[in-house]
């Protein structure tokens, strides 16, 4: 199975961050991640749920999902970046033939994921504005 492979492979990616610094060992890091699925993967599905559905403690979600989020930050110099022109024109036609907007390069609620800094070597990108409805 594709999803199973993929899985196996972000595991390994994030291996180096879920080493132990104290007496006990962690929870390897597939049910680490797991965790972080489940819970951010259902639109924020409640913690309680979570921890009941794959039995582990209520602050083990906290916890394996905060780690997580932090190998993903530690991540994405290698694998996330900023589109060049070519490819904000391409983004900002496809956001606007699908939802209207136009001029548009990406979209988000921010209710997910912290917005809390713009990358430094890109001037051209506005600084996030939110508005309460």
């Amino acid at each position: 199975m594709i999803f199973c492979e993929l899985f196996d492979r972000l595991v390994a990616k994030l291996a180096d961050n879920f080493t132990s610094t104290g007496t006990k060992p962690q929870r390897h890091g597939k049910y680490q991640l797991g965790s972080f699925l489940f819970h951010y993967g259902m639109r924020g599905s409640d913690t309680l749920r979570v921890a009941k559905e794959l039995a582990i403690g209520h602050g083990s979600v906290f916890k394996y999902c905060r780690r997580v989020s932090r190998a993903f930050r530690e991540l994405k110099v290698d694998f996330l970046v900023f589109p060049n022109a070519p490819r904000k024109e391409i983004i900002s036609d496809y956001i606007e033939e699908t939802s209207g907007f136009p001029a548009c390069i990406r979209n988000a609620d921010g209710s997910l994921i912290r917005f809390s800094e713009k990358p430094l070597e890109f001037d051209d990108v506005s600084a996030i504005q939110t508005e309460v409805t």
